[in-house]
């Protein structure tokens, strides 16, 4: 794609927004679909092979920084400062929304691979990382040097861990350790999910990582179609090392420390070392066919470099050829999804524990059911009495022996059950903001329909860590294309509630609520991040651009759904109410307050959650991987099943107590489970153990906005529920009494629950 200037790429990407909403799906300049494991890059010998750099994690801070925003090594002619590097990685590199939306910031770096080629500690460049405290630096050799006079910001984020994410033909990756979390030696081991750190604390004082042995794993492809060999890579890992070099200090030295310039390894190096280690020294030919190893750093008379002075960046390029016949390109990921993999144990006993909770309240609602046909056909209580046959007297006399509501605690009455004393008003709409109800019924939807969309979209492939950013883009294009459903159901119960005379109203609100919330949130987000120097903060472009997408494509599309709603009506109800409503009487005490209520078909829900939201938060703010989505397809199901049946247990509990206030109270029981899932959030919140003011606005913002859609989700499922199993329960043919030739008589109906 050429290049472009900023101004039509901002243009460009407006128009793209308002008119084919298809721009969310464009990355990376392509405009065609990318299938992960289907077109694999080729390389050839010699051929140079593009390492790039992203964002900086911390395990500690959880708010990544951009790579240059720490004095580390810049690509070639890249001299006038900050804004001069975000100009060359925009010409390198062009993110996606979600990519921006995440932190990404991939940028062009001045390490230079070439195919099949190893290389032996290549200088790069010196760079003055300033003073640990205030002051100026120093050199190997413990002699001052001038350009220490600000604080070393490398120190600071070594102490809070951050760590590098290196990329090589889209793949991320993988740290090589040695060191365990206090400092000392151990083991190799691998990490998938964070990259390799910057550096280390080691007796409070902090050493950076300044030479790095890059692995690269490469398979041959053999091609018969010409007789050129090619290779295509499956294997990315990164071994960092501290090594403290003493230099002899040239005029021309001193010009690259000036400017922290790097040459790439190509050419004459930077800086001559008096202390080189093996794999260093350019007079030892016969060394230089070893590549750096943990054993010379850590040798006699050696010592890491601390993160302060002018320090000189090395590093090996080692390739090796891939041994392991299952390892393809089309499956090189999986090492990085199966390093973080739940185990089939933890899996099968999150499986049974929402089976063994859907079946008890599967039982629990089969019992009530089969209770009340029992009860429908025994002969005192099941029999029903034919109206236009009973006298006045006898009337009377029923209505004088007929037991108060107050005595009818365990007893039913022979011909008027408690269901059929409320009958006519158990669709009465309720008197407390009928249209904010519509408004969040109708986000409800939108928000489970677009949760469903993407997992199973996920599930079927069409997402991967290969297409970065695709996940959030998803999520909001669903988000905006599911505004007509939002429209749809919040008219059509609007119209069910108040008659939909000003259903414009209620599509304004629908349209602004949800969006508008997080739109404010996320400016407020974006404050945050821009204090703390994150890479968070979006630019002011794509800012604009998820505007224009809300504007433009969300809002439009909620006033078709609610055009069609109203075209379709109200959703009609089983009984007629009645003119006059009838007073409740008191409730037990366990069913008085709705808070109590809801924090107990929250807990049901919950439990059948807790374990996956623990997993889910762990690939949420540490970075690691969790694309089982085909199993979270499974969790999701049973999820709308558990709320389901136990808002409607809930729902028979008060109907057989003759309370008919249903609608808010079943949207409450619903959305329960936010409320639980909002208490792990605040457990899991201490034991990330950060003490970082701009990541605690945006935990609390985040998880805040994540709970609020729980609530309206779940909530959705429970009043929609509700509903449909009243109109069942009150406008069934089963439950009246037939004459010889099928057709209905005007008796009384009986529905018999038992009362609780």
């Amino acid at each position: 794609m050429p290049n472009t200037t900023p101004k039509r790429r901002i243009r460009g990407s407006v128009v793209a927004l308002l008119f084919m909403p298809s721009y969310l799906t464009h990355s990376g300049g392509a405009w065609a679909f990318y299938w992960p494991g289907v077109k694999p890059k080729y390389y050839v010998d010699g051929e140079e092979v593009q390492l790039q750099v992203n964002k900086l994690t911390s395990t500690k801070s959880f708010l990544p920084k951009d790579y240059y925003s720490l004095p580390f090594c810049a690509p070639p002619n890249n001299r006038n400062g900050k804004r001069r590097r975000r100009r060359k990685r925009r010409r390198a590199y062009h993110e996606n929304i979600g990519e921006l939306l995440q932190g990404d910031r991939i940028q062009s770096s001045p390490y230079r691979l070439y195919f099949r080629r190893d290389m032996f500690c290549e200088q790069l460049c010196l760079v003055d990382l300033g003073a640990a405290r205030n002051g100026g630096g120093h050199n190997g050799q413990g002699q001052h040097q001038p350009g220490g006079q600000h604080n070393n910001k490398l120190t600071t984020a070594i102490q809070r861990q951050y760590h590098n994410n290196w990329i090589v033909d889209n793949m991320n990756a993988a740290g090589i350790s040695h060191r365990d979390e206090d400092g000392s030696n151990n083991t190799l081991s691998v990490n998938y999910s964070n990259g390799f750190p910057i550096g280390f604390v080691d007796d409070n004082r902090a050493y950076i990582h300044n030479h790095v042995n890059i692995q690269m794993e490469y398979q041959r492809i053999e091609s018969s179609a010409s007789d050129n060999v090619y290779y295509d890579l499956v294997g990315f890992r990164v071994e960092p090392l501290s090594i403290r070099h003493e230099l002899e200090w040239t005029k021309s030295s001193e010009q690259r420390v000036n400017h922290g310039d790097a040459g790439g390894g190509v050419g004459p190096p930077v800086a001559n070392i008096l202390n080189p280690i093996p794999s260093c020294n350019l007079s030892l030919s016969s060394g230089r066919a070893h590549h750096t190893k943990l054993d010379q750093t850590t040798a006699t008379g050696r010592a890491p470099q601390e993160a302060s002075g002018i320090v000189l960046f090395t590093y090996d390029v080692i390739w090796v050829e891939n041994q392991n016949p299952d390892l393809k390109w089309a499956n090189r990921w999986e090492p990085y999804l199966l390093a973080n993999k739940l185990s089939p144990s933890f899996r099968y006993f999150s499986i049974q524990r929402k089976l063994i909770t859907m079946i008890v309240l599967s039982a629990m609602l089969a019992a009530a059911f089969l209770t009340k046909a029992l009860r429908r056909d025994t002969e005192n209580q099941g029999t029903a009495i034919d109206t236009d046959n009973i006298d006045d007297d006898e009337e009377e006399e029923d209505d004088q022996s007929r037991p108060s509501t107050s005595t009818m605690k365990g007893t039913w009455w022979r011909c008027t059950p408690r269901w059929e004393m409320i009958q006519g008003n158990v669709f009465r709409p309720p008197s407390t903001a009928p249209t904010m109800l519509a408004v969040l019924a109708g986000t409800g939807a939108q928000l489970l329909c677009t949760a469903s969309s993407v997992v199973f979209f996920a599930s079927l492939g069409f997402m991967s860590p290969a297409r970065r950013g695709h996940f959030y883009m998803a999520q909001l294009l669903l988000f905006a294309l599911y505004g007509f459903v939002a429209g749809y159901v919040s008219a059509r119960f609007y119209a069910t509630l108040k008659g939909g005379e000003h259903w414009h109203k209620c599509t304004i609100i629908t349209a602004l609520f949800f969006p508008g919330i997080a739109f404010a949130a996320f400016c407020i987000f974006q404050i945050a991040a821009i204090m703390d120097e994150s890479s968070y903060a979006v630019p002011f472009a794509s800012v604009f651009s998820l505007l224009c997408t809300w504007l433009g494509l969300a809002v439009p599309l909620v006033f078709f759904g609610a055009l069609a709603g109203k075209c379709r009506g109200a959703m009609v109800p089983a009984t007629e109410t009645a003119e006059a409503t009838t007073k409740v009487p008191r409730q037990p005490w366990f069913l008085r307050f709705p808070v109590l209520t809801a924090l107990i078909s929250g807990l049901v829900q919950y439990y059948g959650l807790s374990l996956e939201m623990h997993v889910m938060l762990d690939a949420l703010w540490t970075g690691k991987y969790f694309f089982i989505f085909g199993y979270l397809l499974m969790i999701l199901c049973f999820q709308v099943v558990l709320t389901a049946e136990i808002t409607i247990l809930l729902h028979i509990c008060h109907l057989c107590h003759e309370d008919y206030r249903w609608w808010w109270r079943s949207f409450v029981h619903g959305g329960g489970s936010a409320f639980w899932v909002m208490l792990l959030s605040v457990t899991y919140f201490r034991s990330l153990e950060s003490d970082d003011m701009g990541f605690l606005v945006l935990y609390c913002g985040y998880m805040g906005m994540l709970c609020f859609s729980i609530f309206l989700a779940t909530g959705f499922v429970g009043m929609y529920t509700s509903f449909w199993f009243n109109k069942f329960m009150f406008a069934s043919p089963a439950h009246l009494p037939h004459d010889g030739h099928g057709e209905e008589q005007e008796h009384v109906r009986l529905v018999a629950l038992p009362s609780t």
